[in-house]
């Protein structure tokens, strides 16, 4: 679950103007003194309820253990949540089950076996209760540990684009009555899947053409794994690479008589002060500057984004970056409705553009 939102928060979460936190009593509970599942949900449930979106339930072929005060610790946590959603509407509750023909990895010791089995049939009398309570749960299942993540994200991609969300209205994707983005289709001719495809074969490994890399195998190493995203800061009028210059250039200066050592010296505290504004601008994360452009871009206008920095600091990068993003996006609703970055050749060291162009649908050109 935590890898799933790890994963969620960085791919698709942003179209939304959320993120995701995951909430686990291993993560965010302490040891104490009381009866133990009564603190875990006292530091976790009760906790964070104002800020309590989901809580996530899913059952394979165990049910649990006694708390002192329900049949499980789950159970005691699922009765918190319905109570908690009763008196006020959140959180949601999603509950999954694992899908079983037959019961896997069972003993062979008939105590044991026995008690597997009384497991099992806690998990099948629960998954009936959800059916006959005053307020049913709706619950669904996955059919394996590997199947999971797509179940759960189709969900959780519809309960976010549900109308009357309170994220919708502060959401870069408009939506109809339906529920679906309404957005304009791309043209006919227009291939996104397969744009999509050879975006993720081009983009996907890193580029070590610039390398020496005979005898050694590099092309495994993926973007998304040794990526980290830059911080920026608001320039307002430095600019280091116009204001700094060499001693060499300053002492030639003066002995022309283009500018006196007076006029030196003021022009040295001036950048100074300039200098020192800038490092008290806070640091911000590129992608969060880059999310707020993209949602303030109305319909049918452009806007551009120019990435300055060193050669070497990463720019090629982050655009390669921006585009696997959109490309990760599994759910085509989501994904079309969101700017196609096009990573071009770089024409110049120290600075790109990013052209967000709104025309039939969203593009965005990398560039210069």
């Amino acid at each position: 679950m935590r890898k799933f939102f790890d994963d969620y928060n960085r791919h698709t979460a942003h179209l939304w103007h959320t993120r995701f936190e995951v909430v686990d009593w291993e993560n965010y509970s302490t040891f104490g003194v009381g009866r133990p599942q009564e603190l875990i949900t006292q530091q976790t449930l009760e906790r964070y309820r104002g800020s309590l979106a989901l809580v996530i339930g899913i059952m394979g072929q165990r049910f649990g253990s006694p708390s002192g005060k329900a049949e499980s610790g789950t159970k005691e946590e699922f009765d918190w949540a319905l109570q908690s959603h009763r008196d006020s509407g959140f959180p949601e509750i999603k509950w999954f089950f694992r899908k079983i023909d037959n019961l896997e990895g069972m003993p062979s010791e008939p105590e044991a076996l026995m008690a597997a089995v009384d497991q099992w049939n806690k998990v099948r009398l629960f998954r009936e209760q959800m059916k006959n309570l005053q307020n049913p749960v709706f619950f669904g299942e996955y059919p394996s540990a590997s199947g999971f993540a797509e179940v759960f994200a189709r969900d959780l991609n519809l309960w976010l684009a549900e109308p009357g969300r309170p994220w919708i209205e502060a959401s870069p994707v408009q939506l109809g009555a339906a529920g679906s983005a309404a957005f304009l289709a791309p043209p006919a001719k227009f291939n996104a899947e397969g744009y999509r495809a050879a975006v993720l074969q081009r983009f996907d490994a890193l580029n070590f053409e610039m390398m020496d890399t005979s005898g050694v195998l590099y092309g495994g190493v993926r973007l998304w794994s040794v990526f980290v995203p830059q911080s920026t800061r608001e320039c307002h009028e430095y600019n280091p690479r116009l204001l700094e210059i060499p001693k060499e250039q300053q002492k030639r200066l003066v002995e022309s008589g283009e500018i006196s050592a007076k006029e030196l010296e003021q022009a040295e505290r001036e950048e100074e002060r300039l200098r020192q504004e800038y490092f008290r601008q806070p640091l911000r994360p590129v992608l969060d500057v880059i999310d707020d452009a993209l949602r303030t871009v109305p319909a049918g206008s452009g806007r551009k984004l120019v990435l300055l920095g060193d050669p070497g600091s990463g720019k090629s990068s982050l655009i390669r970056y921006l585009t696997l993003r959109w490309a990760l996006i599994t759910d085509p609703i989501l994904r079309d409705a969101q700017p196609i970055s096009k990573p071009q050749r770089k024409l110049a060291s120290t600075q790109k553009t990013l052209m967000i162009k709104w025309l039939r649908f969203p593009l965005i050109w990398a560039g210069t």
